[in-house]
């Protein structure tokens, strides 16, 4: 009996989620890995099956927290997979992924990009992004993991009740939003500081993402970071409720200025992109976050350019940070624009 079927046998992959990978290993991935580890040394068969044993792991916790989403035991789930080509398709492939590896945020993306497969409806934009997403992570190294694990923090990802509902008339928060914003602030700084790469990304990196269909790049993108990292979409707040959470804002911003304009904002995650950022972000931070593919982060829209300096409330911040820019260069060059407002 091969060392994989023992350990699941023996219970070492347990809970209702450790039946479902049962039942899937020996109905579809048993003799697919022994076919792709034939030719192999021995050593590296073993290490292999070891690499393997650690995904179905992972995969079994996956399907034991999904219960509740499957809405149906993950047994149930499984013997109903085994009549979907495309689902067995893309847990195979992320078997011999995982086989490739012995790293832990792979083998816990892989699990999760299989899992919200088991949920998602056959051709839904979840189920293809799970198929791409399979087929990404083998081209990605660990550096590319936590720059996209970034990218779904900038971009995607907010503690659950954000981002807030747009809502016409609303300049202030309720209560309960208060509460939510409040709070805002420290888990961005904590966030960031578990994600952000140790190595700057270079344009190469950011060209493989792309390649990998995980990104795409567009330079010219006109995005501001502080408004980017807002915790909201659509909505107009006084500058009495953005005081709860911007000066953090502020600070990480400028904390991730060299990443931001080093091409950070020229990026928009594709669905897979999305998908391993947001699960590579939960290994690494310990979370479990739900991709809502109906949230309007996962848009990532571009404002259009907006040259207004009042918005109804205030003069506009990022005029007034453009102002002084624009003031303190001209000072260093010795131009003295104030005169250009003297009566003459």
């Amino acid at each position: 009996m091969d060392p994989i079927t023992l350990a699941l046998l023996s219970g070492a992959v347990g809970g209702a989620g450790g039946k479902a990978v049962e039942s899937l290993w020996q109905a579809a991935g048993r003799r697919r890995l022994a076919r792709y580890l034939q030719d192999v040394s021995d050593e590296a068969r073993a290490a292999g099956q070891a690499n393997t044993v650690e995904f179905l792991s992972q995969l079994a916790v996956r399907l034991g927290r999904l219960e509740d989403r499957l809405k149906m035991k993950p047994e149930e789930a499984v013997q109903q997979s085994l009549r979907d080509p495309d689902l067995l398709v893309t847990f195979n492939a992320a078997l011999l992924s995982s086989a490739r590896t012995s790293d832990a945020v792979k083998h816990d993306v892989l699990a999760r990009a299989v899992a919200e497969r088991f949920i998602a409806p056959p051709d839904s934009l979840s189920a293809l992004a799970s198929n791409f997403a399979v087929k990404a992570i083998p081209r990605l190294s660990s550096h590319h993991l936590q720059l996209l694990a970034l990218a779904a923090v900038v971009y995607v990802v907010r503690p659950p009740g954000l981002p807030l509902a747009p809502e016409r008339y609303a300049i202030n928060f309720t209560p309960d939003e208060e509460a939510l914003v409040d709070a805002y602030g420290s888990w961005l700084k904590e966030a960031v500081r578990i994600v952000r790469p140790i190595d700057m990304p270079s344009d190469a990196d950011y060209a493989h993402l792309a390649a990998a269909a995980c990104i795409t790049f567009e330079r010219g993108l006109k995005r501001y970071l502080s408004e980017v990292l807002y915790p909201y979409r659509g909505r107009t707040l006084s500058m009495a409720a953005r005081s709860h959470f911007e000066p953090d804002v502020i600070s990480v911003a400028s904390s991730l200025a060299d990443l931001w304009e080093g091409g950070l904002k020229q990026i928009t995650l594709t669905p897979p992109g999305i998908l391993i950022g947001v699960a590579a972000y939960d290994q690494l931070s310990g979370n479990s976050s739900e991709v809502d593919w109906h949230s309007p982060n996962i848009t990532q829209s571009v404002s259009p350019a907006d040259v207004s300096v009042w918005n109804g409330f205030e003069i506009k911040p990022e005029f007034m940070r453009r102002l002084g820019e624009e003031v303190t260069r001209s000072a260093q060059r010795g131009i003295h624009p104030w005169d250009l407002l003297k009566y003459r």
